[in-house]
């Protein structure tokens, strides 16, 4: 991801000035640049940051995850005022909208009874209480359930492609969607040393040359 906003970055550099540049992106910086929000803290205090401790990991009730009744979970994000405000409407708890980031033992409790509230219903329960409110509040999935989502269908983000010798095999989908360049799969994972010849004779390498490395097993 890093590699292409550098990349795009210097393409429209060049458009502007018609210079070429280096560019250098590590996977590394790339994954520490993803800290932002928790290095902020750190790098200020020396504090390091601990499991639901901060506003992003389940520190306040607003931004949680909840089992429900079935054992499922639904996820709340509803860290904006207005969303927990929506939230706390939606049921029934308007006592709650102003605690919304409280301190001390009632922070622990706010948690404990939103946790109760949930508990109330299943997941599926839930899903359809929040369809209309404008809350954040969604279900957690698990992996099956995600590949089987009807929106993740409709979105071709699961494609079937013929596989030689798997049959039909079902992989990920293009999350980019274009109508100059509509994304399509080819052709399936080649097999085991399937296009060596073929790139090799299009680096330059001859036919006898090939037919060499087979010889001495370098292929």
């Amino acid at each position: 991801m890093m590699a292409a906003i550098a990349i795009l970055a210097a393409a429209i550099h060049r458009e502007k000035t018609g210079e070429g540049q280096f560019l250098d992106v590590s996977m590394m910086d790339g994954v520490v640049s993803w800290l932002c929000i928790h290095a902020a803290k750190y790098l200020m205090d020396g504090e390091p940051p601990e499991r639901g401790d901060l506003p992003l990991t389940g520190r306040y009730a607003c931004y949680h995850a909840y089992s429900t009744k079935d054992g499922k979970h639904m996820s709340l994000g509803a860290l904006e005022p207005k969303f927990w405000k929506n939230f706390c409407e939606a049921v029934e708890r308007k006592d709650l909208i102003d605690k919304q980031f409280i301190e001390g033992e009632e922070r622990l409790r706010v948690i404990e009874e939103i946790q109760n509230l949930f508990k109330a219903k299943t997941r599926e329960a839930w899903v359809d209480f929040f369809k209309n409110v404008d809350a954040c509040c969604e279900p957690i999935l698990t992996f099956g359930e995600v590949f089987q989502h009807p929106q993740v269908l409709h979105r071709r983000m699961v494609m079937e492609v013929e596989h030689p010798v798997e049959g039909k095999v079902r992989q990920l989908g293009n999350p980019i969607k274009s109508s100059q360049f509509p994304f399509e799969i080819p052709a399936p994972s080649p097999a085991w040393g399937e296009h060596t010849t073929e790139v090799l004779k299009a680096i330059g390498f001859s036919g006898k040359e090939i037919e060499h490395f087979k010889e001495v097993k370098a292929i």
